[in-house]
């Protein structure tokens, strides 16, 4: 089953403004908001460790009258090389947009936010989330020809690897 693949995990940011700190843009709260520093030089960014690694493909956001024109949902393995998944070059102010991208694996996701609607002021964010799931883990033991593959649990006793699933 999918799920918001962002809830309490750690959140990163370019820049905060006061009280409105990173964390609100994921916190699933209408009433708070990440904002960047008014008069700083776009891009500004949101950075999210995964803490794993999911199957994430479709997104929602919503922007405070303060929003984006123009932004990325970026995915990384590393947090270092980052893929655009989504661009978006119309925002509005105000907006709750979804979208929908090609199931990729990431264990970082980045909102890159690079024209603002309103100059004045920084990005303000209400709300993001991210569609995915976990990327499950599988085991394969390998003796000659013969493969056996444990899609759940496994628990070893010391005295060997006993499969919960067929071969």
């Amino acid at each position: 089953t999918k799920k918001n693949v962002l809830s309490r995990k750690t959140i990163t940011a370019s820049t905060e403004n006061g009280l409105n700190v990173a964390k609100n843009a994921i916190d699933d709260d209408e009433n708070t908001r990440w904002e960047s520093q008014h008069g700083k030089e776009d891009p500004e960014w949101l950075e999210i460790d995964l803490e794993g690694t999911y199957t994430v493909n479709s997104f929602k956001i919503k922007w405070e009258t303060a929003g984006a024109k123009e932004y990325q949902i970026q995915v990384s393995m590393d947090g270092s090389e980052w893929k655009d998944v989504y661009k978006v070059n119309d925002g509005k102010g105000g907006e709750t947009r979804e979208g929908e991208f090609d199931s990729t694996d990431a264990k970082f996701i980045r909102l890159y936010a690079t024209v603002k609607n309103m100059e004045q002021y920084g990005f303000s964010l209400v709300n993001f989330e991210v569609m995915g799931v976990k990327k499950d883990k599988t085991l394969i033991l390998r003796n000659g020809n013969k493969q056996i593959k444990f899609l759940h649990k496994v628990k070893c006793n010391g005295c060997g690897i006993y499969p919960i699933i067929g071969c």
